[in-house]
Order: structure tokens, then C-alpha cells, then sequence
């Protein structure tokens, strides 16, 4: 008889340890958010425009690394025209457009100086011009892209804009 009254208590004991535990925590559901403090607000516009200058550059970089060879010279050897900026057969949305890209169908101009091989630095401009460039990307481009290469590898390089911006589709 003693031996089962000290499992009837055990058990009793284990079952309110068990009520007290799972009762006593219980999620809040409200719908009440606290108001985002000053911290919280600025590391939301701090990551907001990080995303934005990171979008930025890799716009740059894909327009500058994609300038064809036969724009600016082959001992520059950057890209292959399939950049953001180049016609290459093709429409923002990807439909075939019939017309072969040339530098005469082209919205924008690549300008080389000096356009002698091997001799650096050389500046490379690229002009959207102030009427605009529609990329493939379906992004409107106005002003120019100077791009200064220090020598023959593309790691020595420095950007400057000039009235340089970029705008979503029309």
C-alpha cells in the first residue's frame, strides 16, 4: 500500500509540474507592434540604401565590362557586347528585333582615348546622351560613363559620371 500512495504522489507531482509548465507559457498574439525605434528605422534606410548602391554599381560594372572589343580596341579585353547596353538581336523582353546591332542603330557612343593599342591610360567614355538610352534591361540611361583604365588589366580602373543616371522603363 505505501509503495502505491508514493507513485499516486509522483504521479500527481509530474502532473501539475507538467499543467504549471505548459500553462504558464503561452505565445503572446497581439497584434500591437511597438513602434520602431530611431535604431530600427536606421538600420532599415541604412540597408535600403546599400541594396540600392549595390544595384547602382552592379549596373556600371555590367555596362563598362560589357563594351565590345571592337568599340574599344582588343588590348583592353573587356567583354563580349553582351552587356545591358548592346541591341545583339534582341528586345528588353527578350523577342528577336531583326536588326543586327551596329554602331549606326545604336542610342549611345563609345569613345577611346588614345585609341592606340598598348598604350595606357586610356579614357573610355560611354554617352547615353541627354534624349536617353533604352538598355535591354528595360532601364532608361542619359549622360555619359567615363571610365579610366590605368593599364592593361581591368583592376586599375576608376569611374566618374557626368549627368549620369539611369530611370525604370518609359
Amino acid at each position: 500500500m505505501k509503495q502505491v500512495n508514493q507513485i499516486s504522489k509522483l504521479a500527481s507531482l509530474l502532473l501539475i509540474a507538467g499543467i504549471a509548465t505548459f500553462s504558464s507559457c503561452k505565445k503572446d498574439n497581439s497584434t500591437n507592434q511597438p513602434a520602431d525605434t530611431p535604431a530600427v528605422v536606421a538600420t532599415m534606410d541604412a540597408t535600403q540604401s546599400d541594396a540600392i548602391a549595390e544595384s547602382q554599381y552592379d549596373d556600371v560594372f555590367n555596362i563598362t565590362m560589357g563594351v565590345q572589343s571592337s568599340d574599344v580596341g582588343e588590348d583592353i579585353g573587356i567583354g563580349a557586347g553582351v552587356g545591358v547596353i548592346y541591341n545583339n538581336d534582341t528586345n528588353p523582353d527578350g523577342t528577336p528585333t531583326n536588326t543586327p546591332d551596329s554602331a549606326s542603330s545604336r542610342c549611345f557612343t563609345v569613345n577611346v582615348v588614345p585609341h592606340i593599342a598598348h598604350q595606357f591610360p586610356k579614357t573610355v567614355t560611354i554617352d547615353f546622351g541627354t534624349a536617353g538610352c533604352l538598355g535591354k534591361d528595360g532601364k532608361l540611361r542619359k549622360g555619359k560613363i567615363v571610365d579610366y583604365l590605368y593599364g592593361p588589366d581591368v583592376c586599375s580602373r576608376k569611374h566618374r559620371f557626368n549627368n549620369f543616371y539611369r530611370l525604370l522603363s518609359r
